[in-house]
């Protein structure tokens, strides 16, 4: 399963009270995911074709099948971000994330963050009788950059924009610009709205990712999530 695929959280005193444990999947895992409780519904579900599919390289996974996030508490607010923090870095990975749950909680974060049901890959695996759907979150080839432009459109406040601004100390041209960008907006949208050159658009948008210390959108995005 690779080390990395298992984190806990601990408090200050050094005591566990959160468990990550998410596999990534490769060549090396699909045999294990395809016959292991809670992770068969969903990979019976699929044709040879898509099977082969998931059969790379064990250090370019396709995707990950996020098989368990608990914490100790429920009332641990902490605890709580963790399960959201676990989640984002695999976002930003782009390919194909798959999770199976009976929580309510967990099921409405899933739906949240854009997860679909997979039809037919609804299991009792984890208690008799007890039904848990199968989310899956497709992120890969080109669908990775437009979910991350909508996911931060979808919850960026107007005063977000100024935080933005103020980390990365944009002028008010290039806040302009910022909006636009988490709109998806190309650079040549960009400029017609701004009524711009494509040129000037993209100086702008180069200065904002030194600004930001990033090379591009996806890095962009994901700074700031993180600022947010």
């Amino acid at each position: 399963m690779g080390y990395e695929g298992t984190t806990l959280l601990k408090n200050s005193l050094g005591e566990s009270i959160g468990i990550s444990v998410i596999v990534p999947i490769h060549q090396n895992t699909l045999t294990h995911l395809a016959e292991e409780p809670v992770s068969r519904a969903y990979f019976s579900t699929l044709s040879e074709d898509e099977m082969r599919l998931y059969c790379s390289p064990p250090d370019k996974p396709v995707g990950y099948f996020i098989r368990h996030l608990d914490y100790k508490d429920p009332s641990n607010r902490s605890a709580r971000s963790f399960l959201l923090y676990s989640l984002f870095p695999l976002m930003f990975y782009g390919g194909k994330i798959i999770a199976s749950t009976p929580l309510k909680m967990f099921q409405d974060l899933l739906y949240m963050l854009g997860f679909q049901v997979v039809e037919g890959a609804t299991h009792d695996d984890y208690l008799p009788g007890v039904e848990s759907p199968t989310f899956i979150l497709d992120l890969s080839g080109p669908n990775l950059l437009p979910y991350l432009a909508q996911f931060l459109n979808r919850y960026k406040k107007k005063n977000d924009i100024d935080i933005i601004a103020e980390e990365f100390s944009l002028t008010k041209r290039e806040q302009d610009i910022i909006v636009l960008v988490l709109e998806e907006k190309q650079t040549a949208e960009i400029a017609k709205e701004l009524f711009l050159a494509e040129i000037t658009v993209k100086k702008a948008l180069t200065r904002i990712y030194q600004k930001a210390n990033v090379k591009n959108r996806i890095q962009l995005f994901k700074r700031i999530m993180e600022l947010l």
